[in-house]
């Protein structure tokens, strides 16, 4: 694809794969900090978002609408407490290196990392399952607790 006579390259890819030596450059400031972001500012998207759904679900049970933006506001408290765990997760992860075997508990290190990776659907399908599984047990061991 060209762009004009003289320039006949004029809109191809020309760039060099990475090295193993730039990798870590890129990661160290590019992808880390991106990830902090996304991280910092998604939580204030989300956890309103949460609040708004804990209001209509209120809502639903007393048809008192009033309470959805009472309950966003109080969800978005939490912002800083969000914050804190990022930021000592971004702490421990730059600090400690885990062993392979502790790493690899992670749901993340079996996630394919699109669009570089192909998509894997097996990995994500036994996620989905410990998931699962693990929420029906929270479920089950809250059922048993004396909360009232």
């Amino acid at each position: 694809m060209g762009g004009h006579p003289g320039d006949p390259g004029l809109g191809e890819d020309h760039r060099e794969p990475l090295d193993e030596a730039q990798q870590p450059v890129l990661i160290a400031v590019l992808v880390v900090p991106a990830t902090l972001l996304v991280a910092a500012a998604g939580s204030v998207g989300l956890l309103p978002a949460a609040g708004v759904g804990l209001g209509l679900g209120y809502a639903v049970q007393t048809e008192d609408v009033t309470q959805i933006g009472r309950l966003a506001g109080a969800a978005l408290v939490y912002t800083p407490a969000v914050w804190s765990l990022v930021g000592a997760l971004a702490l421990l992860g730059g600090s400690v290196r885990l062993p392979d075997w502790a790493t690899n508990l992670s749901p993340f290190q079996h996630t394919p990392r699109l669009p570089v990776d192909a998509l894997a659907v097996a990995p994500l399908a036994v996620i989905t399952v410990i998931a699962v599984g693990l929420t029906a047990g929270g479920v089950l061991a809250l059922r048993r607790r004396d909360i009232g």
